[in-house]
């Protein structure tokens, strides 16, 4: 899977970062792509942003009881720039 498409962002799902692509809901893609700020860019069926992009309000937990983090169906990316703490 592809790194982080946020600027300035180098986290991957080898560096152990989860990974979203985007949503193929045009209305959503858009919503995403705005929120990000990048200039003359639009996403591609294969960009993702890691998980650092989303507020802990964005996340539910596994149906199934694994302890794995889902990301909402109507999660909205909204840390970018200055608030983007990376390792």
């Amino acid at each position: 899977m592809p790194g982080c498409v946020a600027d300035y962002c180098v986290n991957s799902a080898k560096k152990g970062y989860k990974m979203c692509r985007f949503p193929r809901d045009p209305k959503r893609r858009e919503i995403w792509t705005k929120n990000m700020g990048r200039q003359d860019w639009s996403p591609s069926n294969n960009s993702v942003l890691c998980e650092i992009h989303f507020h802990a309000e964005m996340w539910t937990e596994s149906k199934n009881g694994n302890g794995k983090r889902i990301l909402k169906k109507d999660a909205v990316p909204t840390v970018f720039g200055e608030f983007v703490v990376q390792n």
